[in-house]
């Protein structure tokens, strides 16, 4: 049989999560910015405490004619995790 219309597309799910975290960390951002203009919104800059992980130096292969240098680093923000959760709801809310 056929894979139905409502199928889970573990793709999609990442793709939306990543593209939630990238829009939650600008978002966090700006309200950054605007907490800096703005002194009584101070409280914004709580929101934008976050945790990084990750690789702290790149990593290096050097195989004589060529070298690669790779790294990954995740900083997830408060902001970044409520835009992961807006993109999980909008993901699954019309998803049909």
């Amino acid at each position: 049989m056929g894979k139905s219309r409502n199928a889970r597309n573990p793709a999609a799910l990442v793709l939306a999560l990543l593209a939630g975290e990238v829009a939650g960390g600008f978002f966090g951002m700006l309200m950054g910015l605007l907490a800096d203009a703005v002194p009584a919104l101070s409280f914004l800059r709580a929101l934008d405490y976050g945790v990084k992980f990750g690789m702290s130096a790149p990593a290096t292969l050097d195989l004589g004619a060529v070298a690669l240098t790779g790294g990954i680093m995740f900083n997830f923000t408060v902001w970044g995790v409520v835009g992961m959760a807006a993109a999980w709801l909008i993901l699954f809310r019309f998803r049909q």
